[in-house]
């Protein structure tokens, strides 16, 4: 399963370490594929996204991404946005998109969903739907 890690490259993740925070998010990432056989038919497709909504769902239709963890501090989509309808997820066309948001000043939108940078293992659990009972 193709999974796309969609890193937000924008000028506001460039400050307080959320740059790092992403690289080392997607490095536990790959390590967990590498590590817990659970996670053994994941593959992960790296995209870099410059910010903003029209450029996001550019991005996830050209490339007709089916499922994605988005890392953002998620400033990059504004206070009035359309975002909700592009990430929607959608089980019947078997679209999911996460959101991860990075950094300690994340806007984060309880609306959108998502998880906070220390739940990553849950965030792909979710995207990826594998659970463990």
């Amino acid at each position: 399963m193709q999974i796309h890690l969609i890193k937000d490259v924008s000028g506001s993740m460039s400050v307080l370490g959320k740059s790092v925070i992403t690289k080392n998010l997607i490095r536990t990432l790959e390590s967990a594929i590498e590590i817990d056989t659970k996670y053994v038919n994941l593959e992960f497709v790296k995209v870099e996204w410059g910010g903003g909504v029209e450029q996001l769902e550019e991005i996830i239709t050209n490339q007709e991404i089916k499922k994605a963890i988005i890392f953002t501090d998620g400033y990059a989509f504004g206070s009035k946005t359309k975002l909700p309808e592009i990430i929607k997820n959608d089980e019947a066309k078997n679209k999911k998109y996460i959101i991860v948001y990075c950094g300690c000043d994340a806007n984060i939108k309880k609306s959108w969903g998502g998880y906070k940078a220390t739940d990553i293992l849950s965030a792909l659990d979710d995207v990826s739907g594998l659970y463990e009972v």
